[in-house]
């Protein structure tokens, strides 16, 4: 009789358990929906900093950003870049330059339209 009542124990508990696993992994399994973005003027959708050292001290940084830019104020916002740096310890370097249009139009911005401009910071103060 004390092995019956055992043995009863032993098969609630492995049958408790695999109802909760099962109702744990069926919940695992519905996606989660993700936040909406579609009111944003801009989702930044990668960034990416790549360092490479060299043996003589100096290094190199490739930045990446891919930004998905939705609205008239989004174009406002990123319609001029800037990555600041200090130009009296190092040098800045824009490689490339795309536009990816909804229809998968990809435009390359010309080199030529890249400025290198002063900080706002460093420019000095006109008080009238």
């Amino acid at each position: 009789m004390t092995n019956t009542v055992h043995g009863f124990g032993t098969t609630v508990l492995s049958l408790s358990f695999l109802i909760f696993y099962g109702t744990t992994v069926h919940r695992q399994d519905v996606p989660k929906p993700g936040p909406d973005y579609s009111k944003e003027s801009f989702v930044v959708q990668r960034i990416s900093n790549t360092l490479q050292f060299e043996n003589d001290g100096t290094f190199r940084v490739d930045t990446m950003l891919q930004v998905r830019v939705q609205s008239a104020s989004g174009i406002q916002t990123w319609g001029v870049v800037q990555l600041p740096y200090a130009s009296n310890e190092s040098d800045a370097a824009i490689s490339d330059v795309t536009v990816t249009k909804p229809h998968g139009t990809v435009i390359s911005t010309p080199l030529d339209n890249v400025q290198d401009t002063p900080a706002p910071i460093t420019v000095p103060c006109t008080a009238t």
